[in-house]
């Protein structure tokens, strides 16, 4: 039977004090998300000629002595610019050059500090917009200080003076995707990954001089950096270049070594590693490892050394490595709580909606489910062992009623004001028949301001005795006539008709 309870406001405050904090969760996840990719981690290398390096990690730039030992950190805002590069080239002891996202010129940075010196405006062509800087993917600075860029949103390598003025397009045919160059006695070598080769250009015409054929057992793989061998051109059997070589659509990859004839050997850098760049400092290869953010180092014989770096810079390392997991772990726990969140309001609105006849019932049937917890005329004429079924108001014109059905009896009262007279008790079998009548088809018509009844209900007793009246909760009063017909005795069946005897 349903209860007098109301409606479940404290229920409602909870489902939406989990969508906020469902929201709130989303936010905050988001928020960890951001801060994370923002972490890029270790992303572009240089060495200088007195073979100490340069990189670029999350927003900042170290400089490390040629030992490893930690000379200088700074921030990108702290040098002057936007974000950290994404490439770094070295000319001398006292410039270097960066290649940052977004920034269509060249900014040039003081080798000692790394704080902006100048700018280099690239005059770009009359169809490469200089906005196109987005698509580049590597710069080279020649002893003379040409600049070389490799563009792959328009299949191109260009290279400009010290000043920023064009000099020189490759052809429209020349190259596919470019994404790595360096110089090589005032030749340029271009790593072109959409045709899997290695081109070495005139530093002069960008003409085509030599063609090296990569491996096509691992074709589907991306070259994104390329530089030379330290041996190459000086022993007739040391690879021609380093690449790295990543995945497709993927960070993790590969460091080989490429041969004029096409052969190629990798790198261990384990199963899962995650290469960006990579440099020589004299015959020691030394690879950025973004994974476990490790500056691994390799002798000329592919050899492993140990880590890049001392003491201090293991820590700033071991620190932005526990940075980026930390945020890792943030976003993935918000992202959860949301989700939880989400999941438990959902579930508790199904359950407001589920609920959400029974309190309509309860409000429309109040004034019974009230006289039933308040009025003592039930208790004084209750059986033991006798338990509630269900209750009900009817109004009628000749008075209101209050009828109680019970595991055993209908009961009813008169009701006078807020007075109940006993008006009768019968035996669930006594019923002979029930009506329900929806409000419109209802005869009659009902006093001006009182609220039409949702559905007259009608009770007809073996006794003569018929209990009626209208109510407003037509919910209470289908479950009780269908109550009530279930124990109706069955109706007699009817004597066939008699064929008239013939005379």
């Amino acid at each position: 039977m349903p209860t007098g309870t109301a409606r479940p406001i404290w229920r409602i405050a909870i489902a939406l004090g989990l969508l906020a904090l469902a929201l709130v969760c989303a936010w905050m996840g988001w928020q960890a998300h951001q801060k994370r990719v923002s972490a890029t981690g270790l992303t572009a290398l240089t060495v200088q000629p007195d073979r100490s390096v340069w990189l670029s990690i999350n927003k900042e730039l170290w400089h490390l002595d040629a030992q490893g030992r930690a000379q200088t950190r700074l921030t990108a805002p702290e040098a002057e610019l936007p974000a950290a590069p994404r490439r770094l080239a070295a000319l001398d002891n006292q410039v270097l050059y960066a290649l940052v996202p977004g920034v269509p010129d060249l900014a040039v940075l003081d080798a000692s500090t790394g704080r902006l010196q100048r700018r280099v405006a690239l005059q770009w062509p009359t169809d490469m917009p200089g906005s196109s800087v987005a698509t580049t993917a590597d710069l080279a600075v020649a002893q003379d200080g040409r600049i070389a860029l490799a563009q792959t949103g328009t299949s191109s390598v260009l290279v400009f003076d010290a000043q920023g003025r064009l000099l020189i397009r490759s052809g429209p045919k020349t190259l596919s995707q470019p994404t790595s160059l360096w110089w090589d006695d005032g030749e340029l070598w271009v790593a072109d990954t959409g045709q899997h080769q290695l081109l070495r250009l005139s530093g002069n015409t960008l003409a085509v001089k030599q063609t090296v054929q990569l491996s096509a057992k691992v074709a589907t793989r991306q070259t994104v950096r390329a530089i030379h061998h330290p041996r190459a051109g000086i022993d007739v059997q040391a690879p021609v270049a380093t690449l790295i070589r990543l995945e497709p659509d993927s960070p993790i990859g590969l460091v080989t070594y490429e041969w004029p004839d096409g052969m190629e050997i990798g790198q261990d850098i384990g199963p899962k590693g995650q290469p960006r760049d990579l440099a020589w400092i004299g015959e020691t290869l030394l690879v950025l490892e973004n994974l476990e953010l490790r500056l691994l180092r390799f002798d000329v014989d592919r050899h492993g050394l140990g880590d890049f770096g001392d003491m201090t810079v293991q820590h700033w390392l071991e620190q932005a490595f526990k940075t980026r997991e930390r945020l890792r772990r943030e976003q993935w726990a918000w992202a959860g709580g949301a989700v939880l969140s989400m999941l438990l309001m959902l579930g508790l609105a199904g359950t407001l909606l589920r609920r959400q006849a029974a309190p309509q019932e309860d409000d429309a049937n109040e004034r019974a489910l009230r006289w039933l917890d308040e009025n003592p005329a039930w208790q004084a004429v209750q059986m033991d062992q006798e338990s509630v079924r269900d209750t009900i108001e009817l109004r009628g014109r000749d008075g209101d009623l209050w009828l109680i059905l019970s595991n055993r009896r209908l009961v009813a009262f008169n009701v006078d004001g807020q007075h109940t007279l006993p008006r009768g008790a019968w035996h669930r079998t006594d019923v002979v028949e029930v009506a329900l009548t929806p409000a419109g088809k209802a005869a009659g018509r009902w006093p001006l301001g009182k609220r039409q009844p949702a559905c007259q209900l009608s009770i007809r007793l073996n006794d003569g005795t018929v209990l009626q009246g209208g109510t407003q909760s037509q919910e209470t009063a289908e479950r009780m006539a269908a109550v009530l017909r279930l124990g109706m005795p069955p109706a007699a069946p009817q004597a066939p008709a008699q064929a008239p005897t013939p005379a």
